[in-house]
């Protein structure tokens, strides 16, 4: 009961580890995932906001200086360059909820017409980008609007700029590059705390799915381990798995029903063998009497050679003891008679036994099977996973092309001013929708993931099955064995029992003769010497043959006691 203690807790101990195994490689290959969409991401991220940034200071940088160029047109240059009227016009140009961004405007000769710092204004332009845009409107180039990058004072920033058709002035939108990707910073902290929830949430799912998984096989295994100890009582354990269904419950059933097998062909070879063990013991009782009863004989007939005088007495006491032999051969012949019966009908439950064994070890192969079964449809599944995340990323390409496309068609508009407003509607509805088709991608593409992850999961846990099976197929291997050591032991029975059985049939034959020859003496007393002499050889001839049965009987008892040692092994 201890051992039994001690190894079902064993099982439990491995059971669990085996299960935190699992937990601890989801929670590492989670991590892992979120970490490289965490480092893909960023980049990707950073590289949009900055397009989104450089698109929308350039937007401002046109529509101000397109708004310049009006104020030119109304008031002439003198007065719509002055400081008032760019102060006017200018001190609140910025981009949006940045700090650090300004907007000022240089003359075509790089001295600075309007600057919010005041003492800038009337002095060179210090800027690299904007002295480069000089010296080409200098040479007689008009630059492009555009978005320029440069580091002014160990700092990186943006500029976008625009320079009239004639190159009289240039309006410069300036952003520092740290707060205009700010918001990427921000990006990446709310996406490392939703990894961290869904990473959670996933762990407590994956607990929840191990859990549910490994606690019907561990209680199977434990059961078959208890028939590889040839512990056959019924627990009721797998009940409640039966009942369940599906592989685990055809499982569940199938040792069920091997149990209760094995449990009734040990119950019987157990009663039989305790009836062989006391016939056993009665034969060698009856032989250890029978050899008593022949040195009786012994001793009568040497008194019959001392002297005719006791010659009657020895005479009827010999045909007592004689009869006695008789009797104790007929019962002996009993006792054969019914261990031939019982031995037979041992060997047939024996065979039965290994007819029954077989049948398992094909239910077994058939569990196999459908293992293997399981393991190749959920590879399909993995496979047709990677296909839809295939699809999923042909998707997101198509969206990211529809997003830039729309914001070109946005800039567009944006350049066509009020006659391309109603395009700028459509275009920013298509970026919209581009968007929405990028999200929804993304989320297919995070389930078509844990489905991947599931399959994996699913194949190590059918791989874990097999080795199962494989172990209950050696344990099968073990107990057939083990019956066919107890048919051999049977057939040895057997052939020690028709030895004692042609012994007894000898010895009935000597009891007739010595019947017969203690009836002569009576009769013909004159015979004494030779009467005696035979009788002597009659009962020496006994004494052999009861000699053979006695070694017999010890033969026939150890065997059942070998019988009864193994069938002892079993519990019921």
């Amino acid at each position: 009961m201890r051992r039994a203690k001690k190894e079902k807790k064993q099982k439990q101990t491995q059971g669990i580890s085996l299960k935190y195994k699992g937990l601890l490689l989801t929670a590492v290959l989670i991590f892992v995932v979120i970490g490289a969409t965490l480092a893909l991401a960023t980049p990707q991220i950073k590289s949009n906001m900055t397009d989104t940034i450089h698109s929308y200071m350039y937007d401002m940088a046109v529509t101000n200086g397109r708004s310049l160029d009006v104020e030119v047109s109304a008031h002439g240059i003198r007065v719509a360059l002055s400081e008032n009227k760019l102060r006017q016009l200018f001190s609140n140009v910025k981009v949006k909820d940045m700090e650090s961004s300004y907007a000022y405007i240089v003359d075509g000769n790089g001295t600075m017409l309007y600057h919010p710092i005041t003492d800038k204004i009337g002095k060179p332009v210090e800027n690299a980008v904007v002295k480069d845009l000089v010296a080409q409107i200098e040479k007689g180039r008009i630059p492009k609007s555009d978005v320029a990058t440069y580091d002014f004072r160990g700092q990186t920033k943006y500029a976008g700029y625009y320079v009239d058709e004639d190159g009289q002035y240039i309006l410069i939108v300036s952003a520092d590059e740290r707060e205009a990707l700010s918001g990427v910073t921000k990006i990446v902290r709310i996406m490392s705390g939703a990894a961290v929830i869904c990473e959670f949430l996933c762990l407590v799912i994956a607990f929840l799915c191990f859990h549910r998984l490994f606690d019907p096989l561990k209680k199977i295994t434990y059961q078959v381990e208890r028939l590889g100890n040839l512990d056959l009582k019924h627990t009721g354990e797998l009940d409640k798995l039966v009942r369940t269904g599906g592989e685990v419950g055809m499982m569940a059933r199938s040792v069920i029903e091997v149990q209760g097998k094995i449990s009734e062909v040990v119950t019987e070879l157990k009663t039989e063998s305790e009836h062989l063990f006391h016939s056993s013991n009665q034969l060698n009782s009856n032989a250890a009497v029978t050899a008593e009863t022949i040195g009786q004989i012994s001793y009568a007939v040497h008194d019959m050679a001392e002297g005719a005088s006791s010659q009657a007495n020895d005479t009827q006491t010999a045909t007592e003891s004689v009869i006695v032999i008789g009797n104790m051969v007929d019962e002996t012949n009993e006792e054969v008679a019914k261990l031939r019966e019982n031995v037979e009908v041992m060997k047939t439950s024996g065979e039965e036994a290994e007819q029954t064994l077989k049948e398992l070890e094909e239910i077994n192969e058939e569990a196999k099977q459908s293992i293997v079964e399981i393991y190749n449809q959920t590879n399909t599944t993995n496979e047709s996973a990677q296909k839809i995340k295939d699809a999923i990323t042909l998707i997101t390409s198509i969206a990211e092309e529809t997003n830039l496309l729309s914001l070109n068609a946005s800039i567009e508009a944006a350049r066509a001013g009020e006659q391309g407003r109603g395009f700028a509607v459509v275009a920013s509805q298509i970026q919209k929708l581009a968007e929405q088709s990028n999200e929804s991608a993304m989320q297919v593409q995070q389930i078509a993931n844990m489905l991947m992850q599931d399959s994996d999961q699913a194949v190590q846990i059918v791989d874990r099955v097999k080795e199962i099976m494989d172990t209950q197929n050696v344990k099968m291997n073990v107990t057939g064995e083990m019956f066919q050591k107890v048919q051999d032991e049977i057939q040895a029975s057997m052939e020690s029992i028709n030895t004692i059985y042609e012994k007894t049939d000898k010895m009935d034959h000597a009891k007739n003769d010595v019947v017969d020859v203690v009836h002569s003496l009576t009769a013909i007393a004159e015979e004494n010497a030779a009467g005696t002499e035979e009788t002597s050889a009659s009962v020496t001839e006994v004494n052999d043959i009861v000699e053979d049965i006695s070694n017999n009987a010890k033969q026939l008892h150890d065997a059942a006691q070998k019988i009864e040692d193994h069938m002892s092994k079993f519990e019921v």
